[in-house]
């Protein structure tokens, strides 16, 4: 039988060391509100809907950790309308028909940490995370996780986000982009995370004010690291190596891109930026092969 917890609220519940198997959803929790509740040590395998389903109006000081979610139609999904202190972390989600794992809100995130997790093999995304269109997702982090052999990216971000930390995560042989960031409205960061043989890009971003920095992207079907319709932007020490295109800007202002590598690509150039004479973009002491303006250097 499928662990399930619904009531108006829901506070101080840990559901702890339990196997569900073939149920319609594995672990349900739903309620008006839910504030300090504990998913832990948990085996959800081949249920109909989720593994784990956490629904809610606002969810606060949710932890879901070291579970295993395998052969659902979706691993793990959260969903609610305002999302505060949410840690998720040390869990596996394989095979899943849709997503691997996902966390919505219709409403403003903040304070979200994802670690130490792996997403392979799932029908679609890996890990997908989705904030209100109106209202601005502050302070999230996901560090040392891996998402790779997806049906679709690895990891994807939608809505509006403000100071997102991506370190040491890793994305590779998706059927998407690695790492899809849109509308980043300012104060985002990924360094040092590895996107490589992904069958679109590696690197996508859409935010102003946001360092790319010390990435490893190559052997990418499209490009490497794409940045677009953002505004001081500053890509340092990135490798770009065998994808389609190295590094390419598309509506970028005022932004520098400095001692990165691209080479080899097997597309149109290393480096490319779509601006005449590159604008108000400084190009300096990167190393390439070729490149599509003279003002790239």
């Amino acid at each position: 039988m499928p662990e399930k917890a619904t009531t108006a609220e829901i506070s101080k519940l840990t559901i702890e060391n339990v196997e569900v198997v073939a149920s319609e959803n594995g672990i349900l929790v739903t309620a008006h509100d839910i504030t300090r509740v504990k998913i832990m040590s948990v085996e959800a395998r081949q249920n109909e809907e989720f593994g784990v389903f956490v629904k809610s109006r606002t969810i606060s000081g949710l932890v879901i950790s070291d579970v295993l979610a395998h052969e659902n139609n979706i691993g793990i999904g959260v969903l609610a309308v305002t999302i505060s202190k949410f840690l998720f972390r040390d869990s596996v989600v394989t095979d899943s028909d849709s997503w691997g794992a996902f966390a919505s809100a219709d409403g403003p995130m903040t304070k979200v940490k994802i670690q130490g997790n792996r997403f392979e093999n799932n029908g679609d995304t890996g890990f997908w995370l989705a904030g209100g269109s109106s209202r601005i997702s502050r302070k999230l982090k996901l560090s040392d996780n891996t998402s790779n052999d997806n049906g679709g990216g690895g990891f994807h971000f939608t809505g509006q986000f403000s100071q997102v930390q991506l370190k040491g995560n890793r994305a590779f042989g998706n059927q998407d982009t690695g790492f899809q960031i849109y509308n980043c409205i300012s104060k985002c960061k990924l360094d040092r995370n590895e996107a490589s043989n992904n069958q679109a890009g590696g690197i996508y971003l859409l935010g102003d004010q946001s360092k790319i920095s010390k990435n490893i992207t190559n052997a990418n079907t499209l490009i490497g690291i794409e940045v677009e319709g953002s505004d001081r932007v500053k890509i340092t020490g990135n490798q770009a190596i065998g994808n389609g295109v190295g590094i390419q800007l598309f509506v970028v202002t005022n932004s520098r891109i400095q001692k990165n590598v691209a080479r080899t690509s097997t597309g149109d150039e290393d480096l490319i930026d779509l601006t005449p004479d590159c604008g108000s973009n400084t190009w300096k002491k990167n190393e390439f092969g070729t490149r599509n303006q003279d003002c790239i250097e």
